[in-house]
Formats: C-alpha cells, sequence, structure tokens
C-alpha cells in the first residue's frame, strides 16, 4: 500500500504538458474496476491516474532481468538525457541503480544519462530521436 509521502513522490516526477485529459480509456478502466466490485480504499481522481500513468510511462525503467518488467528509480529518474551522456548507468547488486561518471563532471554540472542502449547511441540522430519519441 502506498502512502501519502510515496504519492507525493510519484507526481512530482516529469510528465510533459498534456492539458486536459485525453484518454477515455482511463474513464473505462477506472468504471470497470468498480464494476467489478474493486474496492477503492479512498476516491480515485481520473486525472490523477493519468498523470501517475504518465510518471510511469516517461520516468521508468526497463528491467535487466526481466524484458517484460518495468523499474521506477526516485533519483535516476529525475536524470536528463543525453547522448554524449557525463555519467553512464548499470545495475548493481539487488537491482540497485548505480550511476558513474564518464569523464570529469565539474561542480553545478548537470549529470546526464543516456535513456539509450550504447547499440542504440551509434545510431542515425533522426533514429536516436525517433527512439527517443522527440
Amino acid at each position: 500500500h502506498s502512502t501519502d509521502a510515496d504519492l507525493a513522490v510519484c507526481l512530482d516526477k516529469f510528465v510533459p504538458e498534456c492539458g486536459a485529459l485525453q484518454c477515455p480509456d482511463i474513464f473505462r478502466v477506472l468504471g470497470g474496476l468498480e464494476e467489478m466490485g474493486y474496492d477503492f480504499t479512498r476516491p480515485v481522481d481520473p486525472h490523477q491516474y493519468h498523470h501517475l500513468l504518465q510518471v510511469w510511462r516517461y520516468n521508468s525503467f526497463g528491467h535487466h532481468t526481466d524484458n517484460n518488467g518495468m523499474v521506477m528509480y526516485d533519483t535516476a529518474s529525475i536524470m536528463a538525457h543525453s547522448c554524449d551522456a557525463s555519467a553512464c548507468w548499470h545495475f548493481g547488486h539487488s537491482d540497485q541503480f548505480v550511476c558513474r561518471a564518464r569523464r570529469i563532471i565539474r561542480a553545478g554540472e548537470e549529470i546526464t544519462i543516456s535513456y539509450l542502449s550504447d547499440d542504440d547511441l551509434a545510431k542515425a540522430t533522426s533514429v536516436r530521436q525517433g527512439l527517443l519519441g522527440a
């Protein structure tokens, strides 16, 4: 069960500005859960639910041992992407997010990671932009 503090951390993550709720599936899913008798311990705001789904989409990483699995790390999810990243990352012991500098990083400089694999980084700019949804 999540706490209000967990919810606040998730709601603080990046999602693109989308204005009005544009996904009717959100209402369909919530309605279906209610019809199935799912007992919500507190009311679910469709806009907040949509926002949380977007948080997951834009801030999670593919799991290293499960091709269908995704994980979200609080600090790592705020790192910006660069095709010439200042740091690299990998999964460590017990699925810890391990971040290492690729070069000297000056005080106050933003630490960036690549959202793409090494193989994808070797591809043309237009291909990389497509992979990133740019």
